[in-house]
């Protein structure tokens, strides 16, 4: 894992950089190609954009001094931090404000969003200062927990949606739910065990109209491409008659490190279905990115955004860039849909999650999402990172080598 607090003060060294060529190498080395900075001044996209509005920073305060001004927080790929910009020596500060810093796994900058004091909460932009409470259905799963990091980043009030939490929400028990959405305003909705599954859609029709009943005023789904049984949930909630976003995914690309892809990688063959068929695989921190924008700001109601990586490769081409990236010989074998299936039934699986995923590849997997969308791009004003630098930042953690966390 990256050391956050040593890279908060790379960044902080970058800011009061006086050597414009020193400072743009900092920043090269820092940031990734297509990072974000944001400020009240300035939307940056971009590294060389990035730079600009560094340079455009030191232009505007010459011979002041960017401090941290407290202790930097940490949650998991985001920090959050107080700054304040003064006379150098700790002299009076003239601007104070807090950043939120997003990093990758292999120790890169990707999204700083910076607040001042003197307009506002410096943790909340104005879009954000009338939430009250968010709710995340799956809390603990792959999306559910990145969005509530990042929302938590910001000082907002978050509610996780598990059977664990307090009060608890179980999917399986509606007398769970009530609680749960008391006195929130926004819900992120992941259902369990997906919308594609036979009865998704009357699940949440009920917690739709229950969700207003209770006052809530902005629901986010996460949806799947190519679902039937997906997109008349999607209906259900665009209905609703309040504030609704569907963030429709392609496949994840961390079910090769957080789902049942990862033991066969880690035993050096992977065999499925299909495999020759283009996907244009998601990494999950795009997804939590753009479902955060959806809650928390205005400009989002109403949209279907299409969440796929910049390429599409076959699942074979995927496990290659895998055994490459971890440098063990680790081979994809094609195998009929039956062969899978059993396979999967013989590693004790249960029935309903074997018949899920024969279903996604075959039904799904079949060539007709290989397109790619676009919905990183309108969200979020940026690309969507590709599948290669999601193999890098993993492989970089040693979980593939089993030496991982």
């Amino acid at each position: 894992m990256p050391d956050h607090h040593r890279l908060i003060a790379r960044y902080v060294a970058t800011r009061n950089e006086p050597d414009a060529a020193a400072r743009e190498a900092a920043i090269a080395d820092l940031w990734t190609e297509d990072a974000t900075y944001a400020d009240p001044l300035a939307l940056a996209r971009g590294r060389d954009a990035v730079a600009a509005a560094m340079a455009a920073a030191r232009a505007r305060f010459p011979g002041l001094v960017y401090a941290l001004d407290g202790r930097v927080d940490v949650h998991h790929d985001t920090a959050r931090f107080a700054w304040r910009l003064g006379v150098p020596d700790g002299g009076r500060a003239i601007v104070a404000g807090t950043d939120i810093a997003t990093f990758t796994g292999d120790g890169h900058l990707r999204d700083v969003r910076s607040f001042l004091d003197d307009i506002g909460s410096p943790t909340t932009p104005e879009s954000e200062t009338t939430m009250s409470t968010i709710l995340v259905i799956g809390g603990t799963g792959k999306t559910g927990r990145r969005v509530i990091d990042r929302l938590t980043a910001r000082g907002l009030d978050v509610r996780a949606g598990s059977r664990s939490a307090d009060p608890a929400f179980d999917w399986e028990n509606s007398a769970t739910w009530g609680p749960a959405l008391r006195d929130v305003h926004a819900v992120y909705i992941t259902y369990y065990p997906d919308l594609a599954v036979p009865g998704a859609s009357q699940v949440i029709a009920e917690l739709t109209r229950l969700a207003v009943d209770s006052g809530v005023r902005r629901l986010v789904l996460l949806s799947g491409r190519g679902e039937e049984e997906a997109q008349a949930c999607e209906r259900i909630v665009a209905a609703a008659g309040v504030e609704w976003t569907v963030v429709r995914c392609s496949w994840f690309a961390q079910n090769f490190s957080e789902n049942f892809l990862l033991e066969p990688v880690l035993a050096g063959e992977v065999a499925l279905p299909n495999g020759d068929v283009p996907e244009p695989f998601i990494d999950v921190d795009d997804i939590a990115d753009v479902a955060v924008a959806a809650l928390t700001e205005d400009g989002h109601n109403g949209e279907i955004y299409e969440l796929t990586g910049p390429r599409a490769l076959s699942f074979a081409e995927a496990v290659a860039e895998i055994a490459e990236a971890t440098g063990r010989p680790i081979r994809f074998v094609p195998v009929s849909p039956d062969e899978f299936t059993k396979a999967m039934s013989g590693e004790g699986l249960p029935p309903d999650l074997v018949e899920f995923l024969a279903y996604l590849f075959t039904a799904v997997l079949n060539g007709d999402n290989s397109s790619l969308g676009d919905g990183v791009q309108r969200a979020l004003g940026r690309e969507p990172r590709d599948f290669s630098d999601y193999v890098r930042a993993t492989a970089a953690t040693g979980i593939w080598n089993g030496t991982g966390a």
